[in-house]
């Protein structure tokens, strides 16, 4: 993405880590939707677990305690999470929803931040994903700086 922007806005544009995201932000601003329990925060509450999108569905309990809450981060797979945020802005459009997922029970990696070092992990742990995900990157990015410079742009702008 850095290289992309890079490419179409000729700015460079500085990294932040998913893993360290979730750390860098006021833990206690916000509520936690979470998969598991956890030491980590005080304020929480855990999800019941939904197979599909479809036994996604909001419990009264969970709009009630939602209610006084303003910044609400979601700690649940993809696209679970995203599904459950956009059920919840439609009853509370004015919050703001942080979809972070597994990051949120992660310690950030400092070391790891480097391309070569994160790739030779993935490689080494999942050879077959990291290669698709490597495939599909590199579509992606070209699909990006060629066929949606437009779209990127615009992007750019929110940065």
């Amino acid at each position: 993405m850095q290289l992309a922007l890079l490419i179409v806005t000729m700015k460079w544009y500085p990294k932040r880590s998913g893993l360290n995201f979730p750390h860098e932000m006021d833990k206690n601003k916000n509520f936690y939707l979470l998969a598991k329990k956890t030491t980590d925060l005080r304020k929480f509450t855990v999800l019941p677990f939904w197979e599909t999108l479809n036994d996604i569905a909001l419990e009264q309990k969970l709009i009630d305690q939602l209610k006084d809450k303003s910044n609400i981060v979601i700690g649940i797979s993809s696209p679970k999470q995203d599904f459950l945020a956009e059920l919840l802005n439609e009853q509370y459009p004015q919050k703001k929803f942080y979809c972070l997922g597994a990051p949120v029970y992660t310690n950030p990696i400092y070391n790891t931040e480097w391309v070569i070092v994160t790739l030779g992990t993935m490689l080494f742990a999942n050879p077959k994903r990291t290669i698709l995900k490597i495939v599909s990157s590199i579509n992606s990015f070209l699909k990006a700086i060629i066929f949606e410079r437009h779209q990127l742009k615009t992007f750019s702008e929110y940065l």
